[in-house]
């Protein structure tokens, strides 16, 4: 099965909050043999711990979302 990642830059989203995300917000979007990892938005712990507080900067199309710990990138939008 062929994955296609569609990641955006969380600069706007981090400039927004101060600070950088915890975790990334995905949608995947399968189409027959092909799934397409599509970025929404981004999350960061509540001050108390107990739960995120989730931005969505374009709203998921299908069921599933998935939310996952941020992966640091390198300058050239590549990953570590």
């Amino acid at each position: 099965m062929a994955t296609t990642n569609t990641n955006t830059s969380t600069a706007a989203t981090e400039t927004a909050r101060g600070r950088l995300p915890s975790h990334e917000v995905f949608e995947i979007i399968e189409d027959g043999e092909t799934k397409t990892w599509k970025k929404l938005g981004a999350a960061w712990p509540t001050a108390k711990g107990d739960g995120y507080n989730v931005e969505f900067k374009e709203f998921p199309s299908g069921e599933w979302i998935r939310i996952l710990p941020r992966r640091e990138r390198q300058a050239n939008g590549g990953e570590e």
